[in-house]
């Protein structure tokens, strides 16, 4: 055994690796025996007296908001002396070299090796020329301001062409079938189907509404209202299919010979039964405190129904009643458009 000791005490090879600076060894990150790859920390020295560094990866236009020398706000330490946070550099980071950059911030102040750090850096202002109406000076108990709302996301066009859709599609079903020489009493229990269809989308949106977030399902639904609109429109009305119909008085049920298109058309009901809360989030997304004012405009908006759904009926009379279907297109295009882009908003209220 003694051999074999001496052996490996004459084979073995001590380095020294001298560091740069002194101070108190916090940390060994190697052992005996195992390989040390380039770039990676051997060991942590706390350097005495220098204060610590915190590394933020963030995106590349992040990074452009803020600039070295910035100070950030320490928002989770309540102990102790003040500690400083001044942003050191800013270089690539590693990680993700094209689009992440890392920012260095430089503590400064009594703080301890371990400590949970959070830090707050606002973005850099600009100065702008304005001319403020008398109509924008408020007051409340806190004292006066400027009522500023600029957001992109109106709570204005989305609910007024959605109203389109919910309706629109219904009310021409009726219309249509009835000139096809449906009895009016059968075509009825028929376009029950589509409220009934609302009522099933509806708990599913609950279902999944914690799970999902308003712009991913308002962007999934209008898609789905695009293809079965555009395929109740386009398809040979001599493709017929037997769909139910609801008589909710008696709780039955009858059968009736239709296009095919109408059944597309009565599934648009899984997607509208979503759209009212969805549209709702988006619209008075970073409102913030006049969340009540836009809401309250928001609200007036049903009376798109009225408007979009006469156009609708202006259309039919014009050319026919298919035809008329292209205005539910347009209003289910345009909260596509919404949930994509539109509704992101461009400044919170300030």
């Amino acid at each position: 055994l003694q051999a074999l000791v001496d052996k490996y005490q004459k084979d073995a090879v001590d380095t020294e690796i001298p560091a740069k600076v002194s101070g108190i060894i916090s940390a060994v990150n190697v052992t005996a025996g195992k390989e040390n790859k380039p770039g990676e920390a051997m060991a942590v020295i706390d350097v005495i007296d220098r204060g610590y560094t915190i590394k933020i990866s963030v995106t590349a236009e992040q990074a452009k908001q803020v600039k070295v020398g910035d100070t950030a706000e320490v928002t989770n330490f309540y102990w102790g002396s003040d500690i400083t946070a001044t942003l050191e550099q800013i270089t690539p980071d590693p990680a993700n070299p094209g689009q992440n950059k890392l920012l260095v911030f430089r503590l400064t102040g009594e703080i301890d090796a371990g400590t949970n750090i959070s830090l707050s850096i606002g973005q850099r202002s600009s100065t702008f020329n304005t001319i403020v109406p008398k109509s924008a000076l408020r007051q409340d108990t806190n004292g006066s301001f400027v009522l500023v709302i600029t957001s992109r996301n109106t709570p204005l066009g989305n609910r007024y062409t959605y109203m389109s859709v919910e309706v629109g599609t219904p009310t021409y079903i009726l219309q249509y079938l009835t000139a096809k020489g449906i009895p009016a009493s059968t075509v009825g229990l028929i376009v029950a189907v589509y409220w009934l269809m609302m009522l099933i989308g509806r708990f599913v949106g609950a279902s999944i509404g914690g799970k999902v977030s308003s712009r991913t399902m308002i962007t999934i639904v209008s898609i789905a209202t695009l293809l079965l609109v555009s395929f109740g429109m386009f398809s040979p009305e001599t493709n017929t299919v037997e769909v139910p119909g609801v008589d909710w008085a008696s709780l039955s049920v009858i059968w009736q010979e239709v296009p095919v298109g109408i059944l597309a058309f009565l599934l648009v009901g899984l997607c509208t039964s979503v759209m009212w809360g969805g549209i709702f989030n988006m619209a008075v997304e970073g409102l913030g405190k006049y969340t009540a004012i836009a809401s309250g405009i928001f609200m007036t908006m049903v009376f798109g129904c009225a408007v979009m759904v006469a156009i609708q009926g202006w259309v039919a009379d014009m050319t026919d009643y298919m035809t008329s279907y292209w205005v539910v297109l347009f209003s289910a295009a345009y909260i596509l458009f919404y949930a994509a882009i539109g509704s992101k908003p461009s400044k919170k209220s300030e």
